[in-house]
């Protein structure tokens, strides 16, 4: 059965018909117009189905499974097709609601019931309960578009913010980092560390592996991360990480502070969020050159 559904219509005022009550708010309108012109359309997709009996039966089990949808603000099983769409109508006239512009949802059921269980309208007077409709859910649909604009521009703003706050957070670490400890040392790129325990040999190559122990926080203290005796290449980690192990040889034990920019930026893990400043306590047991 075709699904005319209120949101897949391009919106619309208006009103037509003499089947129902005359409306007399522009809540009793948009039930009106909307009950109308979907009972109509039901009513024609049901009639090329089944013959008269069928869908006699049909529509009125149809109608129920949509009543008890709607009007209940329930959600209920059972009903197959007329449940199924009275909560896709009970989910349209909610967003109605959250944007002030409702419908008279007694007057929708009671005028497309009407429409549904009589006679099939003509051609031409389906066309014009569509057009009216369109008319009708015209602002309707345009402050759906405001809301939505509305709510993506407060969630960016409330992301900018956590960006700015962690922005700010890392680099206060950072300074104040380098300002009470003396060992600590920067790399051209920006990223700071600290040597703990030097280790023997070759240091890691950019092709090499490495099995290694670390753990890491953010620098709030809250652990995200860590793993023991893990193969890691400087080529398969963010970018500080990888500068931090290409300083180390077998048997080093370094702490990496690294600057967002060299960590995840804005693309952090939900366990790390946006633009956070990471540490890293590493350990490298083991180096494994690259396979020549």
């Amino acid at each position: 059965m075709k699904k005319i559904i209120i949101s897949s219509i391009v919106a619309v005022v208006g009103m037509v018909g003499a089947h129902a009550e005359k409306p007399v708010s522009n809540a009793d309108s948009l039930g009106y117009i909307l009950g109308a012109s979907q009972g109509a359309g039901f009513r024609r997709d049901v009639s090329d189905k089944y013959n008269d009996k069928e869908s006699k039966t049909y529509r009125k089990a149809f109608m129920k499974g949509l009543k008890d949808a709607v009007l209940a603000d329930t959600v209920m099983t059972g009903y197959s097709d007329g449940l199924t769409m009275g909560l896709t109508f009970l989910k349209e006239f909610k967003r109605m609601n959250e944007v002030d512009k409702p419908a008279n949802i007694d007057l929708f059921v009671k005028t497309l019931e009407e429409y549904y269980m009589g006679e099939p309208v003509s051609d031409e007077k389906f066309q014009e309960l569509l057009d009216q409709m369109r008319t009708m859910m015209d602002p309707v649909f345009a402050a759906y578009r405001q809301r939505q604009e509305r709510v993506q521009a407060e969630e960016q703003s409330r992301q900018q913010a956590i960006v700015d706050a962690n922005l700010a957070a890392g680099k206060k670490f950072i300074e104040n980092l380098k300002a009470t400890d003396k060992d600590v040392v920067t790399t051209p790129s920006g990223l700071v560390y600290k040597v703990l325990k030097e280790g023997e040999g070759p240091k890691i190559g950019q092709r090499d592996s490495a099995v290694l122990n670390y753990s890491g926080k953010l620098v709030t203290g809250k652990q995200f991360d860590a793993n023991q005796s893990v193969k890691m290449s400087p080529m398969g980690v963010i970018k500080g990480f990888g500068e931090g192990l290409q300083l180390m040889s077998k048997g080093a034990h370094y702490i990496l502070y690294i600057p967002a920019d060299l960590a995840y930026g804005m693309q952090g893990p939900p366990v790390i969020g946006p633009a956070q400043t990471l540490i890293f306590d590493v350990e490298i047991l083991d180096i494994i050159p690259e396979k020549k």
